[in-house]
């Protein structure tokens, strides 16, 4: 910032001096000479704070340096921590939906998924609790298959008083 201002203040006092040195010339046969003069003398009068300030500017390449294996190892797992967390988000919306559009009533619906070593997405259980556990077991298994571990209950009604 200091090296702007000194570049601001030499260009004011380059004008001011390049007016005195247009009132002072002889002739008008100088005009030239006097532009080419003036010109030079407010380009470097600009460029030296500039160039000053530039150079003493000392960029932080620390980022280019490899991260150690724990840093690494540490966003590695928050990333895939969040990944995991989404798949299941993304997966309990699309569950529901497809239950309620065959009309089940869903109160309640968990999924639990893993990525594994493989970089596979693989669901490990889903717990529903709904107004039709049976149909709702049923859609579940032909959406997941088999291998996926369902839990299906029924709502409980609680009485009131």
């Amino acid at each position: 910032m200091e090296r702007l201002q000194a570049a601001v203040l030499a260009a004011c006092v380059m004008s001011m001096v390049t007016g005195m040195l247009q009132l002072l010339r002889p002739n008008e046969k100088f005009d030239r000479q006097l532009r080419l003069l003036t010109a030079g003398m407010m380009l470097f009068s600009v460029l030296i704070p500039l160039m000053q300030g530039i150079s003493e500017i000392q960029p932080d390449w620390n980022f280019l340096e490899p991260q150690s294996v724990e840093e690494e190892s540490s966003i590695t797992e928050q990333v895939q921590k969040q990944l995991t967390t989404q798949i299941e988000q993304n997966l309990e919306q699309n569950l529901q939906v497809s239950l309620e559009t065959h009309g089940i009533v869903v109160t309640d619906l968990t999924v639990c998924a893993h990525i594994s070593e493989e970089q596979r997405i693989d669901i490990s259980s889903v717990h529903v609790v709904c107004d039709a556990p049976g149909a709702a077991k049923q859609l579940l298994q032909a959406d997941l298959g088999e291998e996926v571990h369902l839990i299906v209950e029924a709502v409980t009604s609680t009485a009131e008083e």
